[in-house]
């Protein structure tokens, strides 16, 4: 598992990072403060830093350069999100940022980009790019879905649920816990309605009567769970 620490006052560039892992064994925070972003980067030493020149008190390249030259981890990652200009990508090099990430970002481009950077962090474990449950295929590359090889379009926050839980089929998930997960709301502060709506709209994508789904289940007060589908329930009968 890595560490990854987003610092950028642009909420997308956190959403496209966080859509990037998400269903992958890795810890992510987020700040839109540079002042924060230093004192959360003493306090957790992550394995890689994403700072954008939009940070809010520091400007990128003077935060790029203060953790590369204070923070004394040598296998730090400092990736510079900024405009693709030449100008701009030098001044992130002699900044000491390891990787420059022109915006604005592309999803599939960012995951590429994640998994090059994650084999350079001895402890990180990458997943796979397609996970199967049933008849049910995500591919992360692309962020497609499939339903017996039919292609499905997800909103991102529909795709970021339904890659949550096929990562872990079977298992009960409350809808705290997928707050917290999912939508990186801290413990308490989530509405468990958010959770509900997207339930709905993914099952009346995925499922073939969604009044009666058989991939995402309700556990009566406990909470949801992904499994194989009416395939795996008929064998399983």
């Amino acid at each position: 598992m890595a560490r990854l620490l987003v610092i950028s006052s642009d909420e997308k560039d956190f959403q496209i990072i966080q859509t990037a892992v998400i269903g992958e064994p890795h810890y992510i925070s987020h700040t839109t403060s540079g002042l924060q972003g230093v004192k959360l980067a003493q306090e957790t030493v992550p394995d890689i830093v994403f700072i954008s020149d939009r940070a809010e008190d520091l400007d990128g390249l003077s935060l790029c350069e203060y953790l590369r030259f204070n923070l004394q981890v040598p296998s730090l990652l400092v990736v510079l999100l900024t405009d693709s200009s030449s100008e701009s990508r030098v001044a992130a090099y002699k900044a000491g940022a390891d990787d420059i990430v022109a915006k604005p970002m592309n999803l599939t481009e960012m995951h590429l980009r994640l998994k090059a950077l994650l084999r350079r962090v001895p402890h990180a474990e990458v997943q796979h790019d397609r996970i199967s449950v049933g008849a049910l295929t995500l591919d992360r590359t692309s962020c497609m879905v499939y339903v017996k090889n039919r292609a499905i379009q997800l909103t991102p926050s529909e795709f970021n649920l339904l890659n949550y839980l096929m990562s872990h089929p079977g298992k009960i998930f409350s809808s705290e816990e997928l707050l917290r997960e999912v939508w990186n709301y801290y413990p308490g502060t989530g509405d468990p309605a958010i959770v509900r709506m997207q339930i709905m709209k993914l099952r009346h994508k995925i499922e073939q009567d969604p009044s009666q789904p058989s991939y995402l289940q309700t556990v009566y007060r406990h909470g949801y769970r992904l499994v194989g589908g009416p395939e795996v329930m008929s064998h399983n009968k």
